[in-house]
């Protein structure tokens, strides 16, 4: 009598299911937007990192100089130079000129950057001098965030040592 019961209830619980209407469940487009920093908001000068002496610094001559007997030792120092390139996307680096020499910057513990339209832009600086080894990943990371080519990307097969400038503080003008 009692599985008799439970058939019955289990057939009734089925049959009122089946009649039941069906829900339309509603879809919700989430769409999630991006805060944009527009550069034209940038005003230069510029500044961003640790506060620094801008008097203190010196010229890129002046550290074209220190350059000739650079045994790679890391060195402070802090100059003025032109922003030869930068990285496009995020301004995570920058090559500066030192008279006949190109140096790769980069940020303290990557807090800060420099504007996307910085090029050509005068700088000062401050921070370590020294050489470093650049992998094939790294350079290949580097190419792409300047724009190149996949042909120049593909090219790049071999480690470099560079010239390299660890920036802790930078003014942009």
């Amino acid at each position: 009598m009692k599985k008799s019961i439970l058939l019955l209830s289990g057939v009734f619980l089925l049959a009122s299911c089946a009649d039941a209407p069906k829900e339309e469940t509603a879809v919700t487009e989430v769409v999630v937007v991006e805060e944009v920093i527009v550069e034209e908001d940038l005003v230069y000068p510029y500044f961003a990192g640790a506060e620094f002496d801008q008097t203190q610094a010196i010229s890129q001559a002046e550290v074209a100089e220190i350059l000739v007997d650079f045994n790679g030792v890391p060195t402070e120092v802090i100059f003025t130079t032109e922003i030869t390139e930068n990285c496009k996307k995020k301004g995570c680096w920058m090559k500066v000129a030192a008279g006949e020499e190109e140096i790769r910057v980069s940020f303290k513990d990557y807090d800060f950057f420099v504007p996307l339209d910085s090029e050509g832009h005068e700088t000062t600086i401050s921070g370590v001098l020294f050489y470093d080894t650049l992998t094939v990943e790294q350079l290949r990371h580097y190419a792409m965030d300047a724009e190149a080519s996949e042909d120049s990307i593909a090219n790049i097969t071999e480690p470099i040592i560079t010239l390299s400038y660890e920036a802790t503080g930078v003014y942009v003008n």
